[in-house]
């Protein structure tokens, strides 16, 4: 692995050459090695470097060891944290052979609010053998979360990938295509989309009623575009790419109109 050093030496050239302020951290567990992450923080502090950094990607919560880690985090312009408990449900956390201590996730969410680190908390839904009850106790375990302070969820309906050990578990689909992030073609789809909508109708509705200033921060931040997170960056995205195609439309419409010059 890269040392604290090199990373940080990385970021100074950015920031000192191109005024990078910035920076978005890809990698399957950044965090893995509680020391050289400590170490990279510690060397962000001591250069003085007046930047912000989010891991969007990603990290298994279990590598951040403890609440001082994350005051480091906080200290060093951490930003922005992406965990994946998956699932609300054992049984189904069983049957992905994925470990996950939500107690300690319970406890770091909240720290993590009170420092000032926003925190996406991602879900799958539709998992082989996932039954309504265990969709409850996902239910469950976003409505605790957020009253901890997380800012916001990423709910996605499962798909199978070729080589995966669901592969063949689940069927339906016409051509490879078809295997990405919206699997209309499974028979439980509008099931799952239902349920999801509504998770995210009432997630919202639990961060007004227990994090108001959160809540309506929002909103502000969206329209000033200094996004902190990205439920408030996407919709931008989506309307600038729609208004960018009404604009470019009209020009052709004119230009096509428009008699050419003798």
């Amino acid at each position: 692995m890269r040392s604290a050093k090199n990373v940080v030496d990385e970021m100074e050239f950015f920031y000192s050459m191109y005024k990078i302020q910035e920076f978005h951290i890809e990698d399957v567990d950044p965090t893995i090695s509680d020391k050289r992450f400590r170490e990279i923080c510690q060397e962000i502090i001591s250069r003085g470097l007046k930047i912000s950094w989010k891991i969007v990607s990603g990290t298994k919560i279990e590598t951040i060891r403890d609440e001082k880690t994350i005051d480091l985090m906080a200290q060093a312009g951490c930003r922005y944290v992406s965990i994946s408990p998956e699932s609300g449900s054992p049984n189904v956390l069983k049957l992905m052979k994925k470990p996950f201590d939500l107690a300690h996730a319970e406890r770091l969410a909240a720290h993590m609010s009170k420092v000032g680190i926003k925190l996406q908390i991602c879900f799958v839904l539709g998992f082989p053998g996932e039954t309504v009850e265990d969709l409850q106790m996902t239910w469950d375990l976003v409505r605790r979360l957020t009253r901890k302070g997380i800012d916001e969820i990423a709910l996605f309906i499962v798909t199978p990938v070729p080589g995966s050990a669901i592969y063949d578990s689940i069927g339906g689909y016409g051509s490879l295509s078809e295997l990405n992030f919206s699997p209309v073609w499974r028979d439980d789809y509008e099931r799952l989309s239902r349920f999801r909508l509504a998770l995210y109708r009432h997630f919202l509705l639990w961060k007004l009623i227990h994090h108001p200033l959160k809540f309506l921060k929002q909103p502000l931040n969206f329209l000033l575009r200094r996004f902190e997170t990205k439920m408030e960056m996407v919709p931008y995205r989506v309307l600038a790419i729609w208004f960018y195609k009404v604009r470019q439309t009209i020009t052709d419409v004119v230009f096509w109109r428009t008699p050419c010059p003798r």
